[in-house]
């Protein structure tokens, strides 16, 4: 690994994994050299790019001569939760913050974010702003109520998708997180790494604003890709094993079934989006025998919306499908 020279410890270490995203990277680093809050640091680990995204990071950096930026190399590719654990181990600020390279900030992300924060308070949630593949501001999207919890209660309101999984509309106190990583899980990282740091937290607060503009990238992994099976269960199993490490056998249930069906409905919804017509019936059965009516059960008394949509996919698949088309077309422009 090959890293560039570091300062003091700053406030908050932001870390930016690179893989094909040449143009939109100097966007995502100017959203963040434009903080109001100017006490961080910037780690951009670039992940074997097969694009000039490290010929544009390292002119733009040239130019800049920004010292608050570091810039590190993978020797291999590690993937996004490899990269950001590259990150991890090099952060030095008192937070954690997590950037995609085709994301950005809102000029006063860090502000706010730490404005919310108090001495029991460990993560912070804001809303985000979701950027359609034409550039432009489709909608706010907070999931959940602001407010402030208890980590254990944030870990539920995650595993029913009350609260939102994602890794880059928080904030996070790094002490508070310490030794936790992000598995090495196809698309399904953030929501992993989520569950564990909830449940390691004293206290997380939610806030209305929306401070990270989310772009909904075609080619990105999360919109290109349809994760395998293998990787939801790797997923599940990962879940459970953390609830079982953070909690007594009776408060695993009803949030883990839900977080199951939710878990098979999205892989469901990238599957119908993405596989060719002849690929869509054998993968589609595999996630419906994952629907069994015992998990449905549990999933009803919390969500029934995800019980009814799960019981609609596991008996109308056809009809399931037809209904998702249009509602990403809608929502996301996709």
């Amino acid at each position: 690994m090959h890293k560039t020279q570091q300062n003091e410890a700053p406030r908050t270490s932001i870390i930016m994994p690179v893989y094909g995203t040449e143009a939109t990277v100097v966007r995502a680093i100017e959203s963040v050299r434009s903080q109001s809050d100017a006490d961080f640091e910037l780690i951009i680990v670039n992940d074997c790019s097969p694009d000039n995204a490290r010929a544009v990071i390292l002119e733009h950096l040239d130019s800049c001569k920004d010292d608050r930026i570091r810039f590190i190399e993978n020797d291999t590719n590690l993937t996004l939760p490899g990269a950001r654990n590259a990150g991890i181990r090099e952060a030095r600020g008192e937070w954690l913050a997590f950037l995609d390279s085709d994301d950005a900030y809102r000029p006063n992300f860090l502000e706010r974010m730490h404005e919310a924060t108090s001495a029991d308070v460990d993560i912070v949630v804001c809303a985000h702003t979701v950027v359609g593949p034409d550039a432009k501001p489709k909608r706010d999207r907070l999931k959940g109520e602001a407010g402030i919890y208890s980590g254990s209660e944030a870990q539920e309101l995650l595993l029913i998708d009350r609260l939102s999984q994602y890794a880059w509309d928080k904030i996070f106190r790094r002490s508070a997180v310490e030794g936790a990583e992000f598995p090495i899980i196809n698309r399904l990282e953030d929501a992993a790494y989520a569950v564990k740091v909830f449940g390691m937290a004293r206290n997380v607060r939610v806030i209305e604003d929306a401070l990270h503009l989310y772009t909904v990238n075609e080619k990105s992994i999360t919109w290109s890709s349809v994760p395998p099976m293998s990787e939801t269960v790797k997923f599940l199993d990962y879940v459970r094993d953390v609830l079982a490490s953070q909690r007594t056998d009776r408060d695993i249930e009803p949030g883990y079934s839900t977080c199951w069906i939710n878990t098979c409905l999205n892989a469901g919804h990238a599957a119908v989006r993405l596989l060719p017509n002849e690929e869509q019936p054998p993968f589609m059965n595999e996630i419906r025998s994952k629907l069994s009516f015992r998990r449905i059960f549990e999933t009803a008394r919390h969500r029934k919306d995800f019980a009814a949509a799960a019981l609609l996919m596991k008996i109308a698949t056809p009809v399931y499908a037809r209904l998702y088309r249009a509602y990403t077309k809608k929502t996301y422009g996709v």
